[in-house]
């Protein structure tokens, strides 16, 4: 082995870091966070075993390789997440509802990001085709779809925004996490 590919293994290993974190957490995440009546039910916390200096680093490793380059289907539509979804999911502001606990937001929104797939899912549009008015690149228009989950046993709305252009669909944020009692 060339000393140029065992360096690519090792940075690729030190970039990495988490990998069995994130396989521990999809494991038990399948078999423990479901959908109820048009509810995810997240009962596995993401953020489970990381200490809080690495909560960011976690995160930044998931959406790198767990949620950017992929595919989710609704019905006939895919929305394709990219590196402008995971940038804007992550740093973006998001709004909380003023009654969420501050410590408990980041823990939210890290749990919305590796449930992700589910609350699409569950999504159901709130507001469709809304004109692009700060002339992104991606999309001409947005909708607005709206997602109910329950974690540690309070129901939460949050809104995602799906950016639309040229029959192509990109998640694009997570805007607002509120205290919901909806069911449904």
């Amino acid at each position: 082995m060339s000393n140029n590919e065992e360096n690519k293994i090792k940075k690729h290993l030190r970039e990495r870091k988490f990998t069995d974190k994130i396989n521990e957490y999809k494991n038990k995440s399948r078999k423990n966070n479901f959908i109820k009546d048009s509810i995810l039910i997240i009962n596995i916390n993401i953020l489970e075993g990381i200490s809080k200096n690495k909560h960011s680093s976690f995160i930044n490793e998931y959406l790198r390789y767990e949620v950017k380059g992929k595919d989710f289907f609704l019905e006939k539509e895919k929305i394709i997440a990219t590196g402008i979804s995971t940038g804007k999911i992550k740093n973006g502001y998001t709004n909380f509802d003023k009654r969420i606990d501050k410590t408990l937001r980041k823990e939210l929104k890290a749990n919305i990001i590796a449930n992700i797939e589910k609350i699409l899912e569950i999504s159901q549009i709130t507001r469709e085709n809304r004109e692009d008015t700060k002339g992104h690149a991606f999309a001409d228009r947005f909708d607005r779809r709206n997602s109910i989950f329950n974690y540690k046993g309070q129901n939460y709305e949050v809104m995602l925004t799906i950016g639309k252009k040229d029959n192509v669909n990109t998640l694009y944020s997570i805007e607002n996490v509120k205290k919901t009692n909806k069911k449904t």
